[in-house]
């Protein structure tokens, strides 16, 4: 009986001895795991705080910028065994390692959400765009120009790092719903003036070259007598081309040639006559009214509201 009990007490003393190991090794691995997660941690709050120190901004803009002296420099044609085509490489290697280093330090600061942003996107095609003349010497001379003229797209990089060209194209970003409302709700009276445009100057804004015109009268005439019956730069003849040139006068480029071609205008085929008719003027003024004082004002009324919102979200003084 006494063997029995020494037997059972040895037993029990065995199985609190493996569920302590047990829940030594559990506390291990977990301690472990904490460890790693706190490393994991301060590197994510070292790359923030990298990401998000003023120098770390003003060293990448100067970095952007002296690339800009490197591409001004840089020729397709320069003899690679030249000084300066070895400076320049060199030089470029550099900043392509610093680019490299700034993808893993905002990759290391957010992995969750780091493909998740638009510009994170944009930061790793340009670098492999700006990286494949350098990796990859079998591509051919266009090729190879293509591909220098796309490494310009590094620039835009300082839209991100310079706080007022951040906030502006993040204010051109949000407004674009809203100008889109705005160009389909004004799509219908420049639809109305373009069509009243070709009921009232289609075929009018026509005249005869070549010969003197003191007696020419229409298009026949104009033929008969040799000339050539030539089509203004800018007409009314159809629907689109209506509305072509209305967007050119709500753009106030060359609005006055368009007006002055309406005053002399006298009719279909006929030769224009100068200042023929000024009742052309309140065509020109309707075009401007609607398109350039009513849509464009309140396009700028939407880019400065979204723009003072953003400012407002980032606690910001300065204006636009």
């Amino acid at each position: 009986f006494e063997r029995k009990k020494v037997s059972v007490l040895t037993m029990k003393i065995e199985n609190i001895n493996l569920s302590n190991s047990h829940k030594i090794g559990s506390d291990t691995k977990t301690n472990s795991l904490i460890m790693s997660k706190s490393r994991i941690e301060r590197l994510q709050e070292i790359a923030m705080k990298i990401i998000y120190s003023t120098t770390y901004r003003n060293t990448i803009t100067i970095i952007i910028l002296s690339q800009a002296i490197l591409y001004a420099l840089d020729d397709p044609f320069l003899d690679p065994k030249v000084i300066l085509s070895k400076i320049l490489f060199i030089g470029q290697v550099i900043v392509f390692f610093i680019y490299f280093l700034d993808i893993i330090i905002r990759f290391l600061s957010c992995p969750d959400y780091y493909f998740k942003q638009l510009r994170n996107y944009f930061d790793i095609g340009v670098f492999l765009i700006s990286v494949i003349p350098f990796l990859y010497f079998q591509i051919s001379d266009t090729e190879n120009i293509y591909l220098r003229s796309l490494r310009s797209l590094i620039f835009a990089k300082l839209l991100f790092q310079i706080e007022s060209l951040n906030i502006s194209l993040e204010t051109i970003i949000s407004s674009l719903p809203f100008i889109l409302l705005v160009a389909v709700c004004f799509i219908i009276p420049l639809s109305l003036l373009s069509i009243l445009g070709v009921y009232l100057y289609s075929g009018s804004l026509y005249s005869c070259n070549g010969i003197n015109t003191t007696y020419i009268d229409n298009k026949f005439s104009c033929l008969d007598w040799g000339g050539d019956w030539l089509i203004q730069d800018l007409t009314f003849d159809t629907y689109f081309q209506s509305l072509s040139s209305i967007f050119q006068m709500i753009t106030t480029e060359g609005w006055s040639y368009i007006m002055f071609n309406v005053w002399d205008s006298q009719g279909h085929n006929l030769q224009p006559k100068k200042n023929f008719s000024l009742l052309g003027t309140f065509y020109i003024i309707a075009c401007f009214i609607v398109g350039n004082i009513l849509m464009i004002t309140m396009v700028i009324s939407i880019i400065v509201a979204k723009y003072m919102e953003e400012k407002k979200k980032r606690g910001l003084n300065f204006s636009l």
